[in-house]
């Protein structure tokens, strides 16, 4: 389990610098904040996918690593916020706007589903990163 959130981190570090090399406008305050969605329970009727349960601490890591290496980021803080999907579209959907609503300036993850989330975030000229969406 260790190694496993080792190499999840790796991965969503990778994300986060992707996506941080983007053009953002980041806030006065200097923060730039994430947006992630993911499956951290299956519901009934969600597509087979591993729930987010296994990975989701990997953005936390992700996170901290970067916020603690000035050479990265400087003078931004990276913070994130999250919401359960639980692989169901219309939750999805709704943790987007929530977070749209909340100004996130990119989002990573959906997981199972995100087309209609795609198509949102390509007309608010918002960045995404899927990692696991069909």
């Amino acid at each position: 389990m260790k190694s496993t959130l080792k190499v999840n981190a790796r991965l969503m570090m990778c994300a986060v610098t992707f996506l941080t090399a983007l053009p953002f406008s980041v806030a006065s305050d200097g923060n730039l904040t994430l947006g992630l969605i993911l499956p951290y329970r299956i519901s009934g009727g969600g597509v087979q996918t591993r729930p987010g349960i296994y990975y989701a601490a990997a953005m936390t890591v992700a996170v901290d690593n970067i916020n603690k290496d000035p050479s990265l980021l400087p003078e931004i803080n990276l913070r994130f916020i999250w919401d359960d999907s639980e692989c169901m579209e219309e939750k999805s959907i709704k943790a987007f706007i929530s977070q749209w609503e909340k100004k996130v300036d990119a989002f990573i993850g959906f997981g199972c589903r995100c087309f209609t989330q795609a198509r949102m975030a390509a007309a608010l000229n918002l960045p995404i990163i899927s990692h696991v969406s069909q």
